[in-house]
């Protein structure tokens, strides 16, 4: 049985949404996940809208 990690990469144009991301660069996608929950958990609502997934898929 073969598993897959499944990996996020935050475009360019929306690094100024998430300074505590480097653009361009491929994460573990559950790693990324973590870090922006830990965030909300701790700061203040981003001005990114929460929803049922951690970032939106455009991003």
């Amino acid at each position: 049985m073969t598993l897959t990690v499944r990996q996020a990469r935050l475009k360019p144009e929306y690094a100024d949404l998430y300074p505590w991301l480097t653009a361009g660069i491929w994460e573990v996608a559950a790693n990324v996940a973590e870090k922006r929950l830990l965030l909300l958990t701790r700061q203040p609502p981003p001005p990114a809208p929460a929803g049922p997934r951690p970032l939106p898929d455009e991003h």
